[in-house]
């Protein structure tokens, strides 16, 4: 029983969430400043040293005061006043807190550094320091567009900010008109028979139009067979991808919407209105269909995961399900078709 042969390839990408909160710039100082003070405490117990800061402590609690006196203010008359009041009195406990953590490392490394020690205790060590390295980078940075962002009125360009501390791999998803998303834009690549034949996951917010070419050799090397049809929306639009595809061998490399109208009439003003192109824009919307299913029957929308590889797993499972329990409707419908 053969249930697709995979001629056919329409491709759409999602928004996904992380499994993080929504950031806050205070909120991220904040959990900034309490995971280094958190790795030096590692980082020396590891090493057998005794570590306890107290004043990092009691900023740690002013700074969470101050925090939850920004989102208390939230939607408030008078909430920019108090944001503002705030946030200065923040980048300046920031600050500080910066240069005695930064002491405190440094005392710590003069320490380790003066001593072997075994390979296994080293690379534990080794693993804080990285970490601890790259969180008080991102302390400083954080504090800086965000000062530029409240005082300033600068805005920062979505990949340079820190969208989750629990998931350092989590960007800002603007994808069209929808409310931003803290996650993953996953790239779906869906059969004529509504099978799943690539999914693939960059890291931050990829364009649409950069991974076209991509999702397409994804699908030819999983399924063996280069599609003939190939339909997308005007995200993908570039002559460059549809040159490309044609030269892939796709026949009806399909883009719909006025980018990809443009796009196709460039090449030959009569190719937009044949059965081909016209089906294939129709088709499309089974990727649309498919996305529906996979989030409100998978829990696609939603990950568990953190961390670029490991939530590229969670997605690729959450598509095989989807590909079985597929599987399993067509094949029900066959059969009953020829019990009939």
């Amino acid at each position: 029983m053969q249930l697709d042969i995979f001629d056919e390839l329409y491709i759409d990408s999602t928004a996904i969430n992380a499994n993080s909160e929504w950031p806050t710039d205070s909120g991220l100082i904040l959990k900034l400043v309490s995971g280094l003070d958190r790795l030096l405490g590692r980082m020396n117990t590891t090493f057998d040293l005794a570590y306890s800061d107290k004043v990092i402590k009691r900023w740690i609690k002013e700074l969470a005061k101050m925090d939850f006196q920004i989102n208390l203010s939230l939607g408030k008359k008078n909430s920019r006043k108090v944001q503002k009041k705030n946030y200065k009195k923040i980048y300046a406990l920031s600050d500080k807190a910066v240069a005695r953590l930064l002491r405190n490392y440094i005392l710590f490394m003069e320490t380790y550094n003066q001593y072997e020690i075994l390979p296994s205790l080293k690379v534990r060590i080794d693993n804080f320091i990285g970490m601890f390295e790259t969180s008080l980078s991102n302390l400083k940075n954080l504090s800086t567009y965000s000062y530029e962002r409240v005082f300033e009125g600068k805005k920062a360009p979505a990949c340079e900010k820190i969208a989750s501390i629990t998931d350092e791999n989590a960007s800002f998803i603007i994808k069209g008109g929808r409310d931003t998303v803290v996650g993953y834009k996953p790239q779906i690549g869906v059969s004529a028979n509504m099978f799943i034949v690539s999914i693939l996951l960059p890291a931050g917010n990829a364009s649409d139009s950069g991974m076209l070419l991509e999702t397409v050799r994804d699908s030819i090397g999983r399924t063996g067979v280069t599609p003939t049809v190939v339909g997308v929306d005007d995200g993908y639009s570039s002559a460059d991808n549809y040159k490309s595809l044609i030269d892939m061998g796709v026949t009806t490399a399909s883009i719909s919407g006025s980018k990809g109208k443009a796009v196709i009439q460039s090449v030959d003003d009569t190719l937009w209105d044949t059965p081909e192109y016209s089906d294939a824009r129709n088709n499309r919307s089974k990727a649309e269909s498919m996305m529906f299913s996979l989030k409100y029957l998978f829990d696609f929308g939603q990950l568990k995961a953190r961390g670029l590889e490991n939530v590229r797993r969670e997605v690729l499972g959450k598509a095989i399900g989807y590909n079985f329990h597929r599987m399993t409707l067509l094949a029900s419908s066959a059969l009953d078709r020829e019990s009939a």
